[in-house]
């Protein structure tokens, strides 16, 4: 995330860094690459969703509350058996894709839209 951040940054300011075309070239190679990483770790996860790949030994997500903690909510969770979703499972889906599914999609039509004008450029 934080090379997103930066490399979008350096595109931003590529024109007033540089006119020239090489610079700004690879700075949006920079993004396209970015794009690819995330693609990348986005089907990863959409194959441990299916089962193609074998997940990380320990997953797990943060227990929270909603309305945020108190003292007495934070003893009360110690007590009690947190109940984290497996990586392996699909806890949103909007029409028939996951979540990492439409990060994967997004991030691979970003990563050859950004190509494509690094081509044309």
């Amino acid at each position: 995330m934080a090379a997103s951040i930066l490399a979008i940054l350096l595109t931003l300011a590529a024109p007033t860094l540089s006119r020239s075309l090489h610079v700004k070239r690879a700075a949006l190679a920079l993004i396209a690459l970015c794009f690819l990483l995330s693609f990348g770790l986005a089907f990863w996860h959409v194959g441990v969703e299916y089962g193609w790949f074998e997940g990380p030994k320990s997953c797990a997500v943060n227990a929270g509350t909603s309305g945020g903690f108190s003292v007495d909510s934070l003893l009360d969770a110690l007590n009690k058996p947190i109940e984290a979703p497996a990586c392996s499972d699909v806890t949103w889906s909007m029409l028939g894709l996951s979540m990492a599914g439409w990060n994967a999609a997004i991030s691979l039509m970003a990563a050859l839209m950004t190509i494509f004008v690094i081509r044309k450029a």
